[in-house]
């Protein structure tokens, strides 16, 4: 198998994983990787030439990239080679709508509720729901031990969503009215300079006096949030409001046998069993009262994480993803 594998700057964090699982399936691959500041035409143009003198057997894209309505994969380049395209955000979150999607061999996305959104709106009937979990060397590695150093982190994007704002304030809040050792890294407030980061965490620090205490404005590399999991008793996972599958942040820390704590989601197709493989919480009042109970409870939280990892590397390891792609 030979794949020309196309994805952003941006998504960059999960190449190691994907080149990880690439060479334990013996897949050829040559990445493209996709500058998002520039125009897409040289770029399609490059893809294009790349197909032309390699024998690919297939094309395999992450999220259907565009720039102001102007498509990455144009109809020349779907009729070329047999395209896949694997959504790690939402279709509906797309705001411009590829006229050539039906092009695609098939179309993946981590958010269930897009198969019946891609039928109804989109007439579209190749799309597939697939999880994006997490890679082994990074994520699955049973080598990675190390002491509890946190009692909750959370990591993640939290500038303008109100609902992560919400949760983090509240457990903020507890963790420091209970001496509890609290740990968020993330995108809160600019700091592209000096004055922008000092006025931004100024306004930040008036609007949420707890968790200022304990944010790390910056984001980290995968390893370093892997290590971040295994110093945690208890990992929060928040996921987007309009998101009803599960992120790939619920693999990542369940991969290494971490303790989870989540906001519950459809699980009609992966079937996690609250309180067996990781907490889930339906409310911010649910969610502090299961921290207080599993911060206090080692042995049941240990049990609960050791019983998650197993599960999601048995069933649910980006192999066996990717395998689906390349079948």
């Amino acid at each position: 198998m030979n794949i020309l594998f196309v994805i952003s700057q941006s998504l960059s964090v999960f190449i190691p994983s994907f080149t990880d699982e690439f060479n334990a399936l013996d897949v050829c691959y040559t990445l493209f990787l996709v500058d998002e500041r520039k125009d897409y035409t040289i770029q399609t143009q490059q893809i294009i030439s790349y197909i032309e003198k390699h024998s690919f057997d297939r094309l395999l894209i992450i999220n259907d990239l565009n720039k102001n309505g102007k498509f990455l994969l144009t109809g020349s380049v779907l009729r070329k080679i047999p395209c896949y395209v694997w959504f790690v955000d939402s279709m509906q979150n797309a705001k411009f709508k590829n006229k050539n999607i039906g092009l695609y061999k098939q179309v993946y996305s981590f958010e269930p509720s897009d198969v019946s959104f891609a039928v109804s709106q989109l007439n579209l009937h190749n799309v597939r729901y697939l999880p994006l979990t997490a890679g082994h060397h990074i994520f699955c590695n049973k080598n990675l031990k190390t002491n509890f150093k946190y009692d909750v982190s959370f990591v993640g994007l939290v500038s303008g969503s109100q609902k992560r704002l919400d949760i983090l304030d509240s457990v903020a809040k507890y963790c420091y009215q209970n001496k509890k050792k609290m740990i968020v890294y993330g995108h809160f407030w600019h700091n592209n300079h000096l004055l922008q980061s000092l006025w931004g965490g100024m306004i930040f620090r008036y609007r949420h006096p707890f968790l200022y205490k304990f944010v790390k404005n910056h984001r980290i590399t995968p390893e370093q949030c892997a290590f971040l999991y295994a110093e945690t008793k208890v990992n929060l996972n928040i996921h987007i409001s309009n998101h009803t599958g599960f992120n790939c942040r619920t693999f990542e820390i369940l991969g290494n046998s971490n303790f989870e704590l989540c906001d519950e989601q459809d699980n009609q197709y992966i079937k996690f069993i609250n309180k067996k493989h990781l907490v889930f919480y339906r409310s911010i009042e649910e969610l502090l009262k299961e921290l207080d109970y599993y911060l206090n409870h080692e042995t049941e939280r240990q049990q609960i994480a050791h019983s998650g990892g197993k599960f999601v590397n048995n069933h649910y390891s980006l192999k066996k993803m990717i395998q689906q792609i390349l079948l």
